[in-house]
């Protein structure tokens, strides 16, 4: 299992388009990331990632481009 950190741009900026943290961390939970935690409201995000989950690509989080 590798431990990664997600940094989330534009969560939670100037008010609008709130996203709950807990929200954000069950979303990530359903997805099959383990140990998720977020930081603050600031849309940073812990998270443990198994091996086997990392292979697939759907499981690969997404860059910017």
């Amino acid at each position: 299992m590798g431990r990664y950190v997600a940094l989330l741009r534009g969560i939670n900026v100037g008010g609008q388009h709130i996203v709950p943290m807990a929200d954000l961390r069950a979303c990530l939970t359903d997805a099959g990331y383990g140990d998720v935690q977020t930081y603050i409201q600031s849309g940073n995000v812990l998270l443990t990632v198994p091996r086997a989950a990392w292979r697939r690509s759907s499981a690969r989080p997404s860059t910017a481009g």
